[in-house]
């Protein structure tokens, strides 16, 4: 079986660039995934492998595309489901608006239970609802129309770019989807704010601190340690937010500029069918890049729990150490410590840290077998 990376190199930038650690691979990842595969087959009524995904030295591996799609397709269960699609097309992006304004809500919920307050059995308890949470949300915002529409508006303009516009280097397309406004430009520009002392730390965090930079726990959310990092951002010059966007408005419109003096005319109706395609996958845009900031905020709230339950955790060097446990120790902990071999315990995290670092200056291959 052939596993490959490329579906993250293609649409992300960060996301698990740095290895997931022991905990990640054997309890959140594992109860997200389930919790995933149980909403699709509710949703959809698609039954789905188990082994959809391969984490090897902590980087994660999908299998070829087509494989998803034949899958799909050869369950006749899900075009029972079509209709329902074709009938949300026209206020699909509204949805996404909706379902971000209520999973905001939710998140809020949530991050107010406090995770001292709780008793260690109660605390792992709302560790693994938190686990749910964060994978039922990532759900909802892949799910559903607005995700087919920007997959295939963006990919039919790249087929009609290539097919229409005399350019030796098709991906050019892209050009003409930069300049919008979106959640992670603009959470950059409000921490800019926070260092020159015009927007206040808490109005920060509350709309834009608490979302994670990678997949793996181990790594800190924004939001974690926010004053060490303003005094660092200070001895450094602030971007020019405007200049960046007035930059790549030059960029589209001078590649808007290009299209008109290159395109084939030959084909018929062919500029219209561009325009239209154009037209979908910028309004669609937006759902791209805000989707990639969302989908990290559920993030805090688990790390949080975790850190609360690694500080109980009575043989552990630090907090942070239990993201190098596996799901049955960090069980056993919490049900009865005494019954279980600390020592050795904190031999295996050793030897794990040391394991994870090296994988972690490694670049992974793109591509794996087996």
């Amino acid at each position: 079986m052939r596993w490959t990376r490329e579906p993250l190199y293609k649409t992300s930038g960060w996301f698990n660039q740095e290895p997931l650690t022991t905990f990640d691979e054997t309890l959140r990842f594992p109860i997200a995934l389930e919790e995933i595969y149980r909403l699709i087959r509710s949703d959809y009524g698609i039954s789905i492998r188990k082994e959809e995904i391969k984490i090897q030295n902590g980087y994660i591996y999908f299998r070829p595309f087509s494989d998803y799609i034949l899958q799909i397709i050869f369950q006749p269960q899900f075009y029972t489901r079509l209709p329902k699609l074709i009938f949300q097309t026209n206020y699909a992006k509204e949805n996404f608006n909706q379902l971000v304004k209520e999973f905001l809500e939710e998140l809020d919920g949530v991050c107010k239970t406090d995770p001292e307050s709780l008793t260690t059995e109660k605390l792992y308890d709302h560790l693994l609802k938190v686990i749910c949470f964060d994978a039922l949300w990532v759900f909802k915002l892949a799910d559903g129309l607005h995700t087919v529409l920007h997959y295939f508006s963006e990919s039919v303009l790249k087929s009609l770019y290539a097919l229409l516009i005399k350019d030796p280097n098709p991906s050019n397309y892209s050009n003409l989807l930069i300049g919008f406004p979106n959640k992670l430009f603009e959470a950059d520009k409000a921490f800019w704010q926070v260092v020159q002392d015009k927007l206040s730390r808490e109005e920060y965090l509350s709309r834009y601190g608490y979302r994670a930079t990678d997949a793996t726990l181990f790594k800190e959310v924004v939001g974690e340690d926010l004053e060490e990092k303003i005094e660092i951002f200070k001895k450094i010059a602030a971007p020019n937010f405007d200049k960046l966007t007035r930059v790549a408005t030059e960029r589209r419109k001078k590649r808007e500029s290009f299209i008109d003096k290159n395109f084939r005319n030959w084909v018929p109706f062919g500029r219209s069918f561009f325009n239209k395609a154009l037209a979908l996958a910028r309004e669609y845009i937006t759902v791209r890049e805000d989707r990639r900031f969302y989908y990290t905020m559920g993030t805090y709230p688990i790390r949080r729990a975790c850190l609360e339950l690694g500080s109980r955790v009575d043989f552990l060097n630090e907090p942070s150490d239990i993201f190098f446990m596996t799901k049955n120790e960090v069980g056993a902990a919490v049900r009865d410590s005494k019954a279980i071999n600390k020592e050795e315990i904190r031999e295996r995290i050793a030897s794990r840290k040391t394991n994870w670092q090296i994988w972690r200056k490694k670049t992974p291959p793109t591509v794996i077998e087996g």
